[in-house]
């Protein structure tokens, strides 16, 4: 098995975005254990220390300024302990989302609880936006042709109807 690098797009210390390549099954299942978008990307992530994942660090607050130097410290050492204990950050990046095998495109992972709480209610209300964009070759075979086609009604998440064309394939 070759080792698949997963290209890193965006990461700070809540968020994961990487780009997944087609072809490669995002997470193991009883078909494809290895080889996995999941797999690759732990072991990438495993080249990093807890250190590498700390939260950003924020400036002193304006009260601290005439604090001696060692209480100045022992104030940055209690915010950032808060910090870690509300984002409860995660013991691994958790998968918002999925992508089909034979599609590319990029995918979101939570690294702190409180991230991955927000992102999956934007998933659930629909206020992430996803776009797909399909490239076709000429001469498709001749199971791809069309062989209906008539539109639906949908209701977008603000509540108003739309109509949308869909093709069936032989």
């Amino acid at each position: 098995m070759t080792t698949t690098t997963i290209p890193v797009i965006y990461q700070d210390h809540h968020l994961l975005i990487v780009n997944k390549p087609a072809g490669l099954v995002i997470h193991p299942t009883y078909k494809n254990v290895d080889g996995t978008m999941w797999n690759a990307l732990l072991a990438d992530l495993a080249q990093f220390s807890a250190d590498d994942w700390r939260p950003p660090v924020l400036p002193d607050e304006p009260g601290w300024a005439g604090a001696p130097p060692h209480i100045q410290s022992m104030l940055r050492q209690k915010r950032i302990e808060k910090q870690w204990k509300e984002d409860g950050l995660l013991p691994r990046p958790c998968l918002l989302h999925r992508l089909d095998k034979d599609t590319s495109g990029i995918v979101a992972l939570a690294r702190t609880e409180r991230s991955r709480r927000h992102l999956v209610r934007q998933f659930q209300d629909h206020s992430i936006v996803k776009r797909y964009l399909a490239v076709v070759q000429q001469g498709a075979p001749a199971w791809a042709q069309p062989r209906a086609t008539f539109t639906i009604e949908k209701r977008s998440p603000e509540g108003s109807m739309h109509q949308e064309r869909v093709v069936t394939l032989a």
